[in-house]
């Protein structure tokens, strides 16, 4: 299966786009903090949260400063950047997001590109039919 690319998100920061994931959010994430899946998340962002760069999330509604925290090899963006993107997108559990980045090393940004793929409404169809 061909990994996703953004298609909502026109104006994304340029950089070498990278996919780290599909998911579906909970209510969980949505209250204390987005937990970033999967090995490429682990592989392409652990080193970022020890470095002094900027990090923000570009979303369709609006784009928004992040913070990683991690605990027992997890990795979550904390829930105030976080908490403003959930509000602005109108995310809800259920609901199925991409997410990629791209680092910008002359400006030292780590741009994070996130977007709705289906609403709570299809995430049922979705978890039948394909394994995260």
């Amino acid at each position: 299966m061909a990994k996703p690319v953004p298609n909502l998100i026109k104006n994304y920061p340029e950089g070498q786009l990278h996919y780290l994931f599909t998911k579906i959010l909970t209510a969980s994430d949505n209250k204390y903090g987005l937990i970033l899946m999967g090995q490429a998340s682990k592989d392409h962002l652990q080193g970022f949260k020890d470095q002094r760069v900027k990090t923000i999330l570009h979303t369709p509604a609006l784009s928004q400063p992040v913070f990683f925290k991690s605990c027992d090899r997890m990795m979550s963006l904390c829930q105030s950047g976080w908490g403003v993107i959930v509000r602005g997108n109108g995310f809800v559990a259920g609901d199925i997001i991409n997410c990629w980045f791209a680092y910008d090393e002359e400006s030292r940004v780590l741009n994070l590109i996130m977007e709705r793929v289906r609403s709570s409404a299809n995430s049922h169809h979705l978890r039948l039919t394909h394994h995260f």
